[in-house]
């Protein structure tokens, strides 16, 4: 019931703010934006527990994407410990509908090993 109630509560706030433009959103366990990153095709997982924009490093490796202003930063999950991520300073742009956005930093994580090859990054709840 919790999840369903989420996910309508989801669509309901995408379809508003995004409005006429409304970007196809995918359910695969988890809520999915279709979207560009740097011009790029990309699945931007919705997380309501990420305060960031963050990219999956296989899709950044994939899609040759090169970033210069990339520095060291511990970053915490769904568990007690941190690790060392790579973050992108002021340097990915992602369009949704449309529009596009620049992230102020975007940590470089291994996403799809945790949610699975349909999610190139992270929509964090900050960016929405």
């Amino acid at each position: 019931m919790k999840k369903t109630l989420l996910f309508l509560t989801a669509v309901f706030c995408f379809s508003t703010l995004m409005g006429q433009q409304m970007n196809k959103i995918l359910y695969y366990n988890h809520l999915y934006l279709e979207s560009k990153v740097n011009g790029k095709t990309a699945r931007l997982v919705f997380d309501t527990g990420s305060p960031y924009t963050c990219i999956d490093s296989i899709f950044v490796a994939d899609s040759n994407l090169q970033y210069s202003r990339i520095v060291e930063g511990r970053m915490g999950g769904a568990g007690n410990s941190q690790e060392t991520v790579r973050v992108i300073v002021n340097e990915l742009t992602y369009t949704i509908s449309g529009q596009e956005y620049v992230s102020d930093i975007s940590p470089i994580i291994q996403l799809k090993p945790i949610v699975g090859d349909y999610a190139d990054g992270i929509l964090g709840i900050n960016n929405l």
